[in-house]
């Protein structure tokens, strides 16, 4: 009897294992589908650009370099450092536009190097 007990425990347990699975599946799947390509590096820095233009910022210089974690994790991607001239609504406005981005954007972190000069370093993720 404890054994048919314990049998019935694990086949649940097992159950239980498989549904999260498969919700995982689902997230990862919803995830890459958004991630966009490493060829589409180009066409996301145009973007980002042009999302400046629209908001008055300046892009005075970017650098980005590609690796293949982030944190510890097998995150690839690339991290992007902008220098930006501008008010700081226009850098504010920049920040809403990169946020409703489709594509994930991790904003990493803003500086203000001098009145109306600031460094944006943020990360873009691809497949």
């Amino acid at each position: 009897l404890k054994k048919a007990r314990d049998l019935r425990h694990l086949h649940e347990e097992y159950r239980l294992q498989s549904q999260r699975l498969e919700k995982l599946e689902q997230i990862k799947s919803e995830l890459f589908a958004i991630i966009p390509q490493e060829s589409a590096l180009p066409e996301v820095i145009d973007r980002l650009h042009a999302m400046a233009a629209s908001c008055s910022v300046v892009v005075d210089r970017v650098q980005y370099s590609f690796s293949r974690t982030y944190e510890r994790m097998n995150v690839p991607g690339y991290d992007i450092s902008m220098k930006l001239t501008s008010d700081y609504d226009g850098v504010r406005s920049l920040l809403a536009e990169l946020e409703a981005m489709s594509t994930p954007v991790l904003i990493k972190e803003v500086v203000m190097t001098e009145a109306q000069s600031y460094v944006l370093t943020l990360r873009l993720l691809v497949k």
